[in-house]
């Protein structure tokens, strides 16, 4: 069971945070921890019906993991897209969104030619320390090969309000897949503990504000570029089909 330990004391100048504000803190914490100490990459599925905020948590938990260097621009639609991106030799610890994976890695390609390069792509990458969020928004459209290679799987369950605040955030989902609990189809998952203060925080939800808004502009100017090259290329492939 994945397990991070927090060092919140309050003579350290820590000010007191709430249990959603520490399940936030504790998840960053552990993917940090993960790409910076333990020589390991993080490959998170995100899944989650359309308007569920499924690129607003990839921008904002990508902005909490790698800090102020994140630009936003770390957005990929394709697998040749991704792969050109991380053989620059980017910084550890550095987060990229592969957005629309569905599409790219739908499950009734799994012979194709994207599926596999991804597959031998995340299984030979773990020394770039990178952190890898794949948004789909259906676990079952991606393949079941790059499925078992996820460490966590994030659940958008939609943009809710506070009843204290009255500010809205995006409900998050979080488990880890158990890797040695394959049975068929089925995956049993895990939950995240964070040990603060000697006391155990189950941290199963996430509760996430809106990111900030210069990340979300460069966020929807790839994101239109993607639209324009998919219209592309599927009023190509209806003309020929005709």
């Amino acid at each position: 069971m994945p397990r991070i330990k927090l060092n919140l004391h309050k003579k350290q100048g820590h000010p007191q945070l709430g249990s959603q504000q520490l399940a936030t803190q504790a998840f960053v914490n552990y993917a940090r921890n993960r790409v910076l100490k333990q020589d390991l990459n993080f490959l998170i599925l995100v899944i989650g019906g359309t308007g569920s905020g499924k690129s607003e948590t990839c921008i904002h938990l990508s902005y909490l993991i790698q800090g102020f260097t994140y630009t936003g621009s770390q957005v990929v639609s394709s697998v040749k897209e991704l792969i050109d991106m991380t053989k620059r030799n980017p910084p550890k610890g550095n987060c990229y969104i592969y957005e629309e994976a569905g599409v790219t890695l739908h499950n009734l390609r799994f012979w194709s030619n994207a599926n596999k390069a991804f597959n031998y792509l995340v299984q030979t990458f773990r020394d770039q320390n990178l952190v890898l969020f794949i948004n789909a928004p259906d676990p079952r459209l991606v393949d079941s090969q790059s499925k078992r290679m996820f460490h966590c799987v994030l659940t958008c369950k939609g943009v809710k309000r506070s009843r204290i605040t009255g500010k809205k955030y995006c409900a998050v989902k979080v488990e880890f897949p158990n890797v040695s609990m394959y049975y068929k189809d089925r995956i049993f998952y895990n939950k995240l503990n964070a040990v603060i203060n000697q006391e155990v925080l189950e941290v199963s939800e996430l509760r996430l504000p809106k990111a900030p808004v210069h990340l979300i502009d460069e966020y929807k100017r790839k994101k239109s570029m993607y639209n324009f090259k998919l219209q592309q290329r599927l009023s190509k492939m209806l003309v020929d089909e005709y």
